[in-house]
């Protein structure tokens, strides 16, 4: 009974192993470092400058549950996926169709687990519009309720003195058509 068991966990540590390798050889760079110690075990363009797209997720996550937690933004509210979330994108990784109804709740597990941008743009749109009321109006007049979403996101790089995402979340708005005009990338 025990040598099936062996069997299987040295199978499984092996196609382990195998796809974090095929995951590590077609990353355009990366550093692996050990967890206890900060020692450098192998890398490849450490210093090279990419686009870090999940941290543009991790920032549209943050702003919803902040506006949620502050404004008692219900979670479990359905709204609808505008066509505009469809502009600019070639990837639809969930299938969503303009006009489907679905909870923010939802839509942020698409946007963090399945990296969904349609998601992500949805989200902003919805939160960007009740976060334009917050706005002087002189100004929120002028912006769409995804600009608006897209400054708080660049206000939380700032305040986080995070250069780099700011840049990131940038190069994201501008990829959604998330009128870049309007995005600082101080």
């Amino acid at each position: 009974m025990h040598l099936p068991h062996r069997f299987l966990i040295i199978f499984l540590t092996i196609v382990a192993s195998a796809s974090a390798l095929r995951s590590v050889a077609a990353a355009q760079a990366y550093v692996i470092a050990d967890a206890q110690t900060g020692y450098i075990l192998e890398e490849q363009e450490p210093r090279k400058k990419l686009q870090v797209g999940s941290l543009t997720k991790i920032a549209t996550a943050s702003v919803v549950l902040d506006w949620a937690e502050r404004k008692s933004g219900d979670l479990n509210q359905v709204v609808t996926i505008p066509q505009a979330a469809f502009v600019g994108t070639t990837e639809n990784n969930i299938g969503f169709q303009p006009g489907d109804s679905i909870t923010l709740r939802d839509l942020l597990y698409a946007a963090l687990v399945q990296s969904d941008n349609i998601a992500a743009y949805t989200l902003a749109h919805h939160v960007g519009s009740q976060l334009g009321s917050l706005v002087a109006s002189d100004v929120s007049s002028k912006m769409s309720p995804v600009d608006a979403f897209v400054t708080q996101m660049n206000a939380l790089a700032k305040q986080l003195s995070i250069e780099r995402v700011t840049n990131s979340i940038t190069c994201f708005a501008t990829r959604m058509n998330f009128l870049a005009k309007w995005v600082s990338t101080e």
